[in-house]
């Protein structure tokens, strides 16, 4: 029976069963609530029967931890089905994450979040007068590896190249993709000479890698960069210290690839350091 009717029936009979004084019982009204209690469970009963047979989950029927005959009760699927929508906008918000901060290609920092922390640096380097430098590193030749490999064996040399590199940095090195086969990296706390030897670290480091076809086992060559490197000077902009690091690489570049130039404060012409 229902829980109000249950109670309300419960209260009357225990009334009736042990009167307060001055209210009498009543057999006669005592024996009509048991013959009213013994046909509600009996219909209800009925009931149940009628939805077993008919594979329906009996009404007001009271659910184990699967529900009536091994099913999953109505709640407990909207509470699974609400849990695994979390889920999922918890992974896709993951995602975004991900992609707004991250190069999704070889997992670096993307050119948004690499100029972000760029300004970060400048502004602790401002106000601690610790030195840093940025080094911009390109892949010599990356082209022609897309032209005579496709662009999947170039992507698959992207990946190497940035796991080779972050292998052969610091850990507080910052690195990232800045555009296509160009790289960077903020190096911290360091004065020029440092982002030098970082940047041959990374330039032998690669170019010990072999560009090997999977498919026979075939080596195909090796691939090699060129660095250049700019210490930061007082008051200067992220975008000059970029463009000087960026001169320096293209400066490397006409000096014969496969080497590092570098750049002073207040310089107009690297040095290199092969």
């Amino acid at each position: 029976v229902d829980n109000y009717l249950r109670e309300q029936q419960l209260f009357r009979f225990r009334r009736l069963v042990a009167p307060h004084e001055g209210e009498p019982g009543s057999r006669e009204e005592l024996s009509r609530m048991r013959k009213t209690i013994a046909e509600r469970m009996a219909w209800r009963e009925g009931q149940r029967e009628e939805a077993r047979a008919a594979g329906r989950t009996p009404r007001n029927a009271v659910p184990g931890p699967t529900g009536e005959g091994g099913g999953m009760s109505a709640a407990s699927k909207i509470i699974r089905t609400r849990a695994e929508s979390r889920r999922k906008l918890a992974s896709a918000l993951d995602q975004i994450r991900e992609l707004v901060h991250y190069d999704e290609l070889t997992g670096a920092f993307n050119r948004r979040s690499l100029v972000a922390r760029l300004e970060q640096e400048l502004s602790r380097s401002q106000r601690t007068h610790v030195p840093f430098c940025v080094a911009m590193l390109d892949l010599d030749n990356f082209k022609e590896v897309n032209d005579r490999y496709g662009h999947g064996k170039g992507d698959a040399v992207l990946r190497g190249f940035a796991a080779a590199a972050q292998a052969a940095m610091r850990k507080t090195d910052v690195f990232g993709r800045y555009g296509g086969e160009e790289f960077a990296v903020i190096v911290r706390g360091a004065r020029l000479t440092d982002a030098v030897t970082l940047g041959n670290q990374i330039r032998e480091a690669v170019q010990s890698k072999k560009l090997v076809k999977k498919s026979t086992g075939d080596i195909l060559g090796t691939i090699t960069i060129s660095v250049g490197a700019a210490e930061f000077g007082p008051a200067e902009s992220p975008a000059s210290l970029i463009q000087r690091a960026d001169a320096c690489l293209y400066a490397a570049k006409n000096a014969g690839r496969n080497c590092v130039m570098s750049m002073l404060p207040g310089s107009q012409s690297g040095s290199a350091a092969a």
